[in-house]
């Protein structure tokens, strides 16, 4: 392969289900460009035959191409152009109309010389270096995101974790992604890989706490009920469980674990128990049981950090029950 055909023939890579377009180097193994070609003249497989876009969202350029033709435009839900090669070359009516519905401004092109950075400039699009890299929740997902702490709480009640990570986070620079069992729920302990772009190393590692859900399984019942009681007569100490379960178990955010939170546990069981788990999530919103079920636990709080456990205080004895006593022990 000559260095023309490099420049100037990249082939295609797309992902449909996450909306990521990757273009790469050409190579004669690759015959994509054998497939036919679409009314634009060009082989765009992200695009159906009658010229209507698919949702491309994210454009990566991962090697040294050379574009400079209209095969991006018009891709009205573009979101981010990473460039990781400085030697790329790409002209300026390559993205022409592309986000035209929200306008240029929303497109992000991340990428790691100045270079980029005008071309970015020129196309009328946001620039970050693709050294950077954060996120934070989504404005309607409402998450809490602890940075020092690495916790992320405020999760919505039954959302999987792949749905976390696509939906509920806005992330530069970076994925945030489950480490295992991506379509599980989402309960206390489940982990998410901050992945950098730039190299694909974990920067962090972050943990989810789901209030009340103390055995991880992504919702809180009588099961949870049984295990905060043992915290707090003191058969399960914080060292034992970890710092993400020991401030699940505070349900009502008072700073302390004890009867009252076991009493929310319950009721939530017993809630719980009287769903019908056959409905739909379109269903269950109006499900009154659900309704209350959801509304029980707060998941906006942040976590505490200084919760302690407080056995229930024994009653107090009345003069007649120790005079029975001391009978019993005489006896004895």
């Amino acid at each position: 392969v000559n260095e023309a055909d490099v420049n100037s023939n990249p082939y295609y890579e797309w992902n449909k289900d996450l909306g990521t377009l990757t273009v790469h180097a050409y190579e004669s193994r690759y015959n994509i460009y054998n497939s036919g070609k679409d009314i634009y003249g060009t082989i765009t497989p992200w695009r159906s035959q009658n010229g209507n876009d698919y949702y491309v969202r994210d454009i990566i350029l991962p090697d040294k191409v050379y574009i400079n033709d209209g095969i991006f435009s018009n891709l009205k839900a573009l979101r981010s152009i990473r460039i990781y090669n400085e030697n790329t070359q790409i002209g300026t009516g390559v993205f022409e109309k592309s986000n035209g519905v929200f306008g240029k401004s929303s497109v992000t092109v991340y990428g790691v010389c100045d270079n980029h950075k005008k071309l970015a400039e020129k196309c009328g699009f946001k620039y970050k270096s693709l050294y950077d890299y954060s996120f934070e929740s989504e404005p309607s997902a409402n998450l809490k995101i602890d940075s020092e702490n690495k916790i992320i709480s405020g999760i919505r009640n039954g959302i999987t974790a792949d749905d976390l990570s696509y939906f509920d986070i806005n992330s530069s620079g970076c994925d945030v992604v489950p480490v295992e069992n991506s379509r599980a729920t989402v309960g206390t302990g489940t982990k998410f890989n901050v992945v950098k772009w730039i190299d694909g190393s974990v920067a962090d590692i972050y943990t989810a706490v789901l209030f009340g859900d103390v055995d991880g399984d992504g919702k809180y019942d009588g099961v949870d009920a049984y295990k905060v009681n043992l915290m707090v007569n003191g058969h399960l100490t914080k060292e034992q469980v970890g710092n993400e379960i020991w401030a699940a178990a505070d349900c009502n955010h008072d700073g302390v674990i004890d009867a009252s939170d076991v009493a929310l546990l319950e009721r939530a069981g017993l809630l719980l128990s009287s769903i019908d788990q056959s409905k739909t999530p379109e269903e269950l919103k109006s499900d009154e049981a659900y309704i209350e079920y959801e509304s029980l636990i707060d998941q906006s709080a942040e976590p505490n950090a200084d919760i302690v456990a407080e056995p229930d205080e024994p009653e107090e004895k009345s003069d007649f029950a120790i005079f029975i006593e001391k009978i019993i022990a005489f006896i004895k």
